[in-house]
């Protein structure tokens, strides 16, 4: 078999070529799989550049989702609550303290202090998704072996 390549490996394409000859015993991954998966995320990389941008595009526009919704509960707790709804949540007390007063002055900060983990969390559930947790284990180990 003829190898391509100064290392003398096969490139992804040119698995991914041999995979679709009826005479491979084994099936062969697709590209965007390849991509998606952490462990041959760097093959992907180098082979089939436009399929890893379009791999951080998706998880940029996850993290702007995710942010965008985050976002929107801080305003509605923090001014919503705080200044438009205060008349009705006046009406409410809170350990001796009208509810509108109490959320413009502490529920707004504990509520943002809860979305940071929250943020935290889904962050690590998207980075797990998409295989930036292991790229950036990857780093840290090659790092700490040099």
């Amino acid at each position: 078999m003829k190898t391509l390549g100064i290392s003398g490996r096969r490139t992804v394409r040119q698995w991914h070529k041999i995979g679709k000859s009826k005479h491979t015993p084994f099936p062969v991954a697709t590209a965007a799989s390849l991509c998606y998966n952490p462990a041959t995320f760097r093959q992907c990389a180098m082979a089939d550049p436009e399929s890893s941008q379009q791999r951080r595009r998706d998880y940029w526009r996850e993290n702007l989702r995710i942010m965008a919704w985050l976002l929107a509960v801080w305003f509605l707790v923090s001014y919503g609550c705080g200044i438009l709804f205060v008349d009705q949540l006046n009406k409410i007390s809170l350990g001796g303290f009208q509810l509108g007063f109490w959320m413009a002055q502490q529920g707004s900060i504990y509520v943002f202090v809860v979305l940071i983990f929250v943020y935290v969390r889904l962050m690590n559930k998207l980075d797990q998704k998409y295989g930036f947790d292991k790229e950036d284990a990857a780093e840290t180990e090659e790092k700490e072996d040099v």
